[in-house]
């Protein structure tokens, strides 16, 4: 995969890890970032791009108030279906 594609897609994950809640200081450790300043680049840029959250994903993320933990439900739940 050329260099550029993975930058995109790291990007791309950064961004909607911060769209979707996930804590700041948690997506600094996943994104290897030294300082908080660097990941609160995403933070900030998906705070001005909110869009409201399609009611599928409000209703997979029901019962879990942690982000995170909301997260980690929906990748299970879609492993699941998957060995299915």
């Amino acid at each position: 995969m050329p260099w550029h594609s993975l930058r995109h897609s790291r990007h791309a994950f950064g961004t909607h890890a911060a769209m979707f809640g996930v804590n700041p200081w948690k997506l600094m450790l996943w994104m290897g970032h030294k300082r908080i300043d660097e990941t609160m680049l995403y933070v900030q840029f998906a705070e001005v791009h909110m869009r409201p959250l399609p009611e599928g994903i409000i209703a997979a993320s029901r019962g879990y108030d942690d982000p995170d933990r909301r997260i980690i439900s929906d990748a299970e739940r879609t492993s699941k279906c998957a060995n299915e």
